[in-house]
């Protein structure tokens, strides 16, 4: 993959991942590079770091929300032409709520489908109501799309 020799998928979120990490590898081998977002680069280093290992972070991405629901959503909420919504991270989830709060669509929510990847997510979410809210085995995109069911109305 990619042309590494060796992958190993932990199949979960940042503390699993810490897990596997320290599982599998020694820290006498060498220094360990974090490939991260702007938001999560700091708690994956902290938390090896206090296993021994030394840990280089490169931020490869920063994910700003945006400062309205774009007209789009909004109109898509307003019109009720949605069954659902996929939420990826707790700080995604936070924003939706802020933005439909914000739009005052909140009760455009009601009938809607809430996809989590996460507990934390769907906590997030608050005070929003939703008709459901699922929430994926495993925090990973294949789990949240599993969610999802066949053709027809979501509700």
């Amino acid at each position: 993959m990619a042309g590494f020799a060796d992958v190993i998928n932990s199949a979960g979120d940042s503390a699993q991942l810490v897990e596997t990490v320290a599982g599998k590898a020694d820290p006498k081998n060498g220094v360990l590079l974090h490939a991260a977002g702007a938001e999560t680069a700091g708690r994956v280093k902290q938390a090896l770091t206090a296993r021994g290992f030394i840990v280089e972070t490169i931020v490869l991405y920063e994910a700003l929300p945006v400062p309205q629901l774009p007209a789009i959503g909004q109109t898509a909420l307003r019109e009720g032409t949605l069954d659902g919504v996929l939420l990826f991270s707790p700080r995604s989830a936070k924003t939706f709520s802020a933005l439909v709060n914000e739009a005052k669509l909140a009760d455009a929510c009601a009938p809607l489908v809430a996809f989590c990847i996460s507990a934390a997510t769907a906590e997030a979410l608050t005070p929003l109501i939703f008709a459901r809210v699922a929430v994926a085995g495993t925090p990973n995109q294949d789990a949240i799309l599993d969610l999802i069911p066949g053709p027809g109305p979501l509700r």
